[in-house]
């Protein structure tokens, strides 16, 4: 434990980076208030002031490693920007074990998640997917990203070898390829002169 004049300045940031490192370091079990109370030089009284329980701790971290997560840029087509969005997501999830499970277990509703939700929504409209459809779009891409990484946070070093990776990209595709046939659907029945003709 550091001591109380090493201690870092206590905030909500300060308190978030040290529940990550301990992710990092030990593990998902190892993140209580109290063992970053400690980490921390404090008692598990003093980060009650930032987060109200191990869950929204949980959350603030989910969306710290989110937020670390860069958006797709605007090069390429739209499938191109979905597939570069999703091995991102799975490749920052797997670099923080169990944090995956975090997104399964406690939803995060940080201004990350928000963002990313919103770069979707707006990635799939300007696809031209319809205004009713994008919701459920949005949550289905949201949760085979971190389901997938969840899975194989829980395999073993030679399971995750056999070809996890190539599981989840088959399964990523087969989404753009829906996604892709369900837009097709949606311009045969536009009337003609919506196409242009």
């Amino acid at each position: 434990m550091p001591s109380r004049s090493s201690a870092p300045k206590l905030n909500l940031e300060v308190v978030v980076e040290t529940a990550l490192a301990v992710l990092d370091k030990d593990g998902l079990g190892a993140v209580t208030t109290r063992r970053v109370a400690e980490e921390l030089g404090t008692g598990p009284a003093s980060l009650y002031a930032y987060v109200r329980n191990k869950d929204e701790l949980l959350s603030l971290v989910l969306d710290k490693v989110l937020a670390d997560i860069p958006l797709p840029t605007a090069r390429g087509t739209w499938q191109q920007r979905l597939l570069r969005y999703g091995r991102q997501t799975r490749k920052a999830l797997l670099a923080h074990p169990g944090i995956a499970a975090v997104a399964m277990a406690v939803p995060s509703t940080g201004a990350a998640s928000a963002a990313r939700q919103d770069w979707l929504r707006g990635l799939l409209c300007g696809a031209g997917l319809p205004e009713e459809e994008l919701q459920a779009a949005v949550d289905s891409i949201s949760l085979y990203v971190l389901a997938g990484a969840h899975e194989e946070e829980l395999l073993t070093g030679t399971e995750r070898g056999s070809g996890a990776a190539q599981r989840f990209e088959y399964g990523l595709r087969l989404m753009v390829g829906g996604l892709e046939q369900q837009l097709e659907r949606h311009v045969e029945h536009l009337p003609q002169h919506s196409q242009g003709t």
